[in-house]
């Protein structure tokens, strides 16, 4: 992912110096799906989360955004590399995509 500085973490929910006013420090083509939904600083993403945010690209009519955009989303929220984020967490993240978009299925 852009963005990610070697093994230095990026600014997290709970981390006192963070940047929420940066740009969110994800890939080029990643931060054009987001700016298409009005997300174009940490704070933002911060405030709408992962989930809601990768939903409203897909909502904007983004083509498929894949699934490592709602990784990417979650690891810079946690301050983590995308690749780090857990089996668990994932399937969690996954759920919860799936809940919002079929409300009838659950």
């Amino acid at each position: 992912m852009a963005g990610w500085n070697g093994g230095s973490r990026m600014p997290s929910r709970s981390h006192p110096n963070s940047e929420v006013a940066g740009p969110v420090p994800i890939g080029p083509k990643s931060r054009e799906m987001l700016a298409l939904v009005g997300v174009t600083s940490l704070g933002d993403l911060m405030e709408r989360g992962a989930v809601e945010t990768y939903l409203d690209v897909i909502d904007a009519g983004w083509s498929s955004p894949s699934l490592n955009l709602l990784w990417g989303l979650e690891a810079v929220l946690e301050g983590i590399h995308w690749r780090d984020i857990s089996p668990e967490r994932k399937a969690q993240l996954r759920a919860e995509v799936d809940r919002q978009l079929h409300p009838d299925q659950t």
